[in-house]
């Protein structure tokens, strides 16, 4: 191509003006932008982004099983020490496993006001931490979790989160779509 081509539309644009004109931006001083008090936005985030301090809560944790056709699959229950109903949180763990440090997501998830519960899939099959080989059968036991996190008396909501660490992520997807629990108990976000 004659470099002639580059050089023509650079000419161009610098007699038609700035770029912005030419692409139809403008220039908004957001200090001056009135803000609509009925959104969620405030002041404070809109011009400085600073948001509001997040309850907190007291969390206590608790070992417990659910079964998953013939095998129990032990996790733990994170929740606000609070007495009350919560909404639900399906937490599942990545490759590594359900090891200390990741069951910090699933706390910090608690101390926030919902009901968490987190399935240590790996051990209820007796699988080694950081498996290479995909196993099917641990998306069935994600899908009974969430079912089981749903019928506990604590959970005030009728569908769940689902939040995941790593391969988690993809046991998460699986049970939303694959076995079409997006329709009945995966909570939609927007």
């Amino acid at each position: 191509m004659p470099r002639f081509w580059v050089i023509i539309p650079l000419i161009i644009l610098v007699v038609v003006g700035r770029p912005e004109a030419v692409v139809g931006q403008q220039t908004i001083d957001y200090k001056k932008v009135e803000i609509n008090r009925s959104w969620w936005w405030d002041e404070a985030w809109w011009k400085q982004g600073k948001l509001d301090v997040p309850r907190n809560f007291d969390v206590v944790q608790r070992q417990t099983a659910y079964m998953s056709g013939d095998v129990e699959v032990p996790a733990i229950l994170f929740r606000p020490e609070k007495p009350g109903r919560y909404p639900a949180v399906l937490f599942q763990h990545g490759r590594a496993g359900l090891i200390d440090w990741v069951q910090g997501h699933a706390r910090r998830l608690a101390a926030r006001g919902f009901v968490v519960l987190a399935p240590d899939v790996y051990s209820g099959r007796f699988i080694d931490p950081r498996p290479i080989e995909h196993d099917y059968t641990l998306e069935d036991d994600v899908d009974a979790g969430l079912s089981f996190l749903l019928t506990l008396p604590d959970v005030s909501t009728t569908r769940a989160c689902l939040y995941s660490h790593t391969r988690g992520g993809y046991y998460t997807v699986k049970i939303a779509v694959t076995k079409g629990r997006q329709k009945d108990a995966a909570r939609e976000t927007r």
